[in-house]
This record gives C-alpha cells, sequence and structure tokens, in this order.
C-alpha cells in the first residue's frame, strides 16, 4: 500500500477546490438566469449554453449579466 506525499495531496487539494469553484460558479448562473427579467426562450437559451460549456458558459453570463437585471 503507498501513502500518500505531500505534492500529491496538494495536487489533489488544488483539483478538489478547482471542482468546487466550478460547482459554485456554475450553481450560481443558472439561479441568476433563472431569477432574471428575461423571457422564457432567452432563460431557456442561456440554461443550454451553460450547460454545453460549464466553465465557459457561466463566465460568459456573470460577464454579460454584470448590469444587474435580475429580479429584487
Amino acid at each position: 500500500m503507498e501513502s500518500f506525499s505531500i505534492p500529491h495531496v496538494i495536487v489533489l487539494l488544488v483539483v478538489v477546490l478547482v471542482f468546487a469553484a466550478v460547482v459554485v460558479l456554475f450553481i450560481r448562473a443558472v439561479m441568476g438566469i433563472i431569477n432574471s427579467r428575461g423571457t422564457g426562450v432567452e432563460k431557456a437559451v442561456w440554461i443550454l449554453i451553460v450547460l454545453a460549456f460549464p466553465i465557459l458558459g457561466p463566465i460568459i453570463w456573470l460577464v454579460t449579466n454584470k448590469n444587474g437585471s435580475t429580479t429584487s
């Protein structure tokens, strides 16, 4: 049985943190789309974009939605 070396643990920690950040970004984008003032078709298209491009899609949504067009 091999033991984990420090570099392996660090790499694993970085991978887990990046994965967690991507999941949070994805959830934040989907919630923003759902709560936006757009039409149903616009929301559907954005959700499809986010699903098709799980990292780039949420980033594009969050950058293009910087005007605060979500409902309060």
